[in-house]
This record gives C-alpha cells, sequence and structure tokens, in this order.
C-alpha cells in the first residue's frame, strides 16, 4: 500500500501493463463511489494486470479531499475468495 499527493505524482504511471479497453488505448478501469450513511465518501477504482489477471491494483481517496489518494496492489493468485450475500 502506498499514499501518494494525486497533484505531485501520476500514481497510474507505475511501469505495469494493466488490461487495456477494446480501444487498445486506455486502461479498462472499474469506478465506485462507496456510501457511508447514504452519502458517496470514498470514490475507488480498479484495474486488472494485463499479463496475470489476479494483479490487481486499487485506488481509493476521499470524495472530500481527493489529494491525498491510497494505492493498493495485491495479488490474489491461489487465494480462494468467496463472495457471500448478506441478509
Amino acid at each position: 500500500m502506498f499514499l501518494f499527493d494525486r497533484q505531485k505524482v501520476k500514481f497510474r504511471k507505475g511501469g505495469y501493463g494493466w488490461e487495456k479497453r477494446a480501444d487498445g488505448r486506455t486502461v479498462r478501469e472499474d469506478h465506485a463511489k462507496l456510501k457511508v450513511q447514504g452519502k458517496n465518501m470514498v470514490y475507488s477504482c480498479y484495474a486488472h494486470l494485463q499479463a496475470n489477471s489476479h494483479f490487481h491494483r486499487r485506488c481509493y481517496w476521499l470524495l472530500t479531499d481527493p489529494r491525498v489518494i491510497m494505492v493498493h496492489y495485491l495479488n490474489t493468485e491461489g487465494m480462494e475468495i468467496t463472495r457471500t450475500k448478506s441478509t
């Protein structure tokens, strides 16, 4: 995990070959806004490594102060990930 100042560091240019969109030019990122008590508070984006779909980059920042971003690199290879429905 790393913390960056978004105004000073180009965190998306980390030297990895991320999976591209169909146009072949832009990185395919999934975006989401996480809510706390019904209000959008955290913005997130996810990308997968092109050569290994088990390696992910996840980025999070507060919508109230988007200057500081947390970048998390995660290798899920060999991990058993299950999703359950919450009741």
